[in-house]
C-alpha cells in the first residue's frame, strides 16, 4: 500500500461523487459536494459535472429545479445535460420535458438514435402509441 501521497480529486472524481449521490436518493448531498468542488478545490465544472447535477435533481423528481439549473448554466449545454433531463423525464413519466430534452439532443445529435427510442418508451408508457410525428427532425 502507497502512504504518503497527496491525492487531490479532479472533476470526473466529483462526477462520480454527485452520480453515487443521485442513485441513492441524496440530492442535498450531491449539491453539497457539487458546490465544493469549486469552492474548495478551485475545479471548473465541465458540461459532464451539469450532467451529473441535472440528474441530481431530475432523478429526484425535481425537474423544475434542473430546468433552472440548465437554463443558468454558464455553458451551452450539451448531451450530457439533455440526456439527463431525457432519462428523469422518463422515469417520472413527464412527456413535455421529455419532448423538450429529446429536440434539444436530435438538434445536438440528429444521427444519434438512442433518444428517439427513449422518447418512444416515454410515449408508450403513458399511454401513447402515435409518436411518429415527435421523433422526426
Amino acid at each position: 500500500m502507497v502512504k504518503d501521497i497527496d491525492m487531490k480529486p479532479d472533476h470526473v472524481t466529483f462526477v462520480a461523487l454527485i452520480s453515487a449521490c443521485s442513485h441513492a436518493d441524496l440530492v442535498e448531498e450531491g449539491l453539497k459536494y457539487y458546490e465544493a468542488m469549486s469552492k474548495e478545490y478551485g475545479i471548473v465544472p465541465t458540461e459532464e459535472n451539469y450532467g451529473s447535477v441535472v440528474d441530481l435533481l431530475a432523478r429526484a423528481g425535481h425537474l423544475d429545479e434542473a430546468k433552472n439549473f440548465i437554463a443558468n448554466m454558464p455553458i451551452e449545454p450539451g448531451a450530457n445535460v439533455w440526456g439527463a433531463l431525457l432519462g428523469a423525464s422518463k422515469l417520472h413519466g413527464n412527456v413535455k420535458d421529455a419532448e423538450h430534452a429529446a429536440k434539444k439532443l436530435h438538434d445536438l445529435e440528429p444521427r444519434e438514435g438512442g433518444f428517439r427510442k427513449l422518447l418512444s418508451s416515454v410515449y408508450s408508457d403513458n399511454g401513447s402509441l402515435d409518436f411518429r410525428q415527435s421523433c422526426r427532425g
